[in-house]
């Protein structure tokens, strides 16, 4: 199973609560205000009465055979009310007939349950039917109360004590089904069958027995507090403080592990092979739920189509780092982080038929100036040598191509005179880097991305892939000659499985020519000049 983001929203309105209209899909908020939203746009805002609004509750008839539109608000100062989704207005205020109410919430069916001065309600707005369970037995403490599917849990924690008590009562008779005493404090519970999950401060699932009120395990999850729960028929949804969602097959083994935000996880909704991720700095993600094999495929040959990837590189990119991959880009436009090179350049390096790889040149970063990095390692878009933007590799990257094939090694000022001159022909900048990939040589760096005037912002991310990659190319095509330059370059040897490694210091730093490693001592060019010509002419 895997996650493909789908869209990405900083709302600029708090949001307190979410959920989907069943028959149209739209997208409603409570907070601030009650949002009605399509494509993640705001088409309609209630404000006045919804200015205060907490949580939301579709709600099913139990004399329709389908789903409706309508759905309740429950707003801070104990007030609720009908709102039609269809017609995206409130047709009804609900009066409850007790006052000192606390803990509202509404079931699936339409019932509201509330605690009052100790004593649990349930009121069957549609027939005025109001049903009570005293709670006194319990002692003064602070109730919290949840519906789950048709069910009522209730926790309660006596003043300065840690314990809590879990009671669960059926909506239907008001009658007690289950009641435990733990120890440790709940942060979020649910109940998924006959069993009642619930998640601690310290990353901890534990799993109750309801008929016999019974912990059957507890298991470490996460390393941090588990703040939201959600469930499907093949999995376990768990968001946690740090912004993580977990995902977990039924007995608990973990599937995937996604860092969706940089805040804490709030909700968690599956609704039509989606899932919806509201963060607390209202902020949203929605991500397909892909679990089809075809669909696999379909995401992978997009992929590699949409980046311009060669064919030849199909079998490294399976779904597992498309997904990756994939996930990382889209967070970083989402996020609107300025990173480079575009979008559009980032796997320009693999657009070439790795059987016609001769040689390999191993980079770095990509460069960290804005508009500068261009996808291909060394390369910068200049017309001339002459140009500022010819950094200092570059400059040294030329003089040692002079050397290789006039045999002299003198100063750039005297190169740059001779290409004015015409006398020493070489390709520019601009052209030359492209002329060497058609004839063979794959110019790759280390890290495909980086921050804009960020160096290595991204090479945690991008160092296990491009280590990968380099020990999948090497297996595929075993005659490959490596040029390695520098300390960084060099540790990339030990994923070269096959072919030639020539190895010096980095072009960056050169001149000491009593250093035998020195660049400009380098046989790069002299040993590879054979079929590959340096100049491009």
């Amino acid at each position: 199973m895997e996650l493909i983001l789908k869209d990405s929203v900083n709302f600029n309105f708090n949001i307190s609560d979410f959920a989907l209209d069943p028959l149209n899909h739209t997208l409603i908020t409570t907070g601030d205000s009650l949002n009605f939203l399509s494509n993640m746009k705001k088409i309609k805002s209630i404000k006045g009465k919804m200015k205060e609004s907490l949580s939301i509750r579709f709600i099913k008839y139990e004399n329709q055979l389908f789903q409706s539109n309508d759905f309740y608000v429950i707003c801070s100062n104990d007030k609720v009310y009908k709102v039609d989704g269809k017609r995206k207005k409130i047709v009804e205020e609900i009066t409850l007939p007790l006052n000192n109410v606390e803990n509202i919430i509404v079931s699936r069916t339409g019932k509201l349950a509330y605690i009052s001065n100790g004593i649990l309600y349930i009121n069957d707005i549609n027939l005025e039917n109001l049903k009570a369970f005293p709670l006194t037995e319990l002692g003064e403490g602070r109730f919290k109360i949840y519906i789950s599917d048709e069910n009522i849990l209730i926790k309660h924690r006596k003043m300065h004590e840690s314990s809590v008590n879990v009671l669960l009562f059926s909506l239907q008779h008001l009658k007690k089904i289950f009641e435990i005493t733990s120890t440790t404090n709940h942060i979020y519970s649910k109940i998924i069958g006959l069993n009642y999950l619930s998640s601690t401060d310290d990353g901890y699932i534990e799993i109750w027995d309801i008929l016999e009120s019974q912990i059957k395990y507890s298991f470490k999850l996460s390393n941090y507090k588990i703040t939201y729960i959600e469930n499907d028929k093949n999995f376990y949804y768990f968001g946690n403080i740090n912004g993580e969602l977990i995902i977990t097959d039924l007995e608990l083994n973990i599937v995937n592990k996604i860092k969706i935000f940089q805040d804490e996880i709030k909700k968690i909704k599956i609704f039509n092979s989606k899932i919806y991720i509201l963060s607390f700095n209202n902020r949203m993600k929605v991500f397909d739920i892909i679990n089809n094999e075809n669909e696999f495929d379909d995401i992978v040959n997009n992929f590699i189509h949409k980046y311009n990837i060669h064919e030849s590189y199909k079998e490294f990119f399976n779904i597992d780092k498309v997904v990756k991959i994939k996930g990382f880009i889209d967070n970083l436009e989402a996020d609107h982080i300025d990173y480079t090179p575009s979008s559009d350049k980032i796997f320009k390096a693999l657009s070439q038929n790795i059987s016609d790889i001769k040689v390999c040149i191993m980079g770095k970063d990509p460069y960290f100036q804005k508009g500068v990095a261009t996808g291909l390692a060394f390369e910068v878009n200049s017309e001339s040598w002459m140009d500022e933007k010819v950094n200092t590799s570059l400059k040294n990257i030329l003089k040692l191509i002079y050397k290789t094939y006039t045999g002299n090694m003198v100063d750039i000022s005297e190169i740059r005179n001779s290409i004015l001159k015409k006398e020493f022909d070489i390709l520019p900048p601009n052209m030359i880097f492209k002329n060497w990939q058609n004839q063979g040589v794959l110019l790759l760096n280390s890290s495909l991305t980086t921050v804009i005037d960020k160096a290595g912002a991204h090479h945690k991310f991008w160092e296990s892939i491009i280590n990968e990659l380099v020990e999948y190319i090497s297996s595929r095509n075993t005659n490959i000659t490596y040029l390695l330059w520098g300390n960084d370059a060099a540790i990339m040897e030990k994923h070269i499985l096959n072919g030639e490694i020539i190895k010096h210091n980095h072009p960056a730093i050169c001149g000491n020519l009593k250093n035998q490693n020195d660049f400009m001592l380098g046989k790069s060019f002299e040993k590879t000049k054979k079929y590959i010509n340096w100049l491009g002419v």
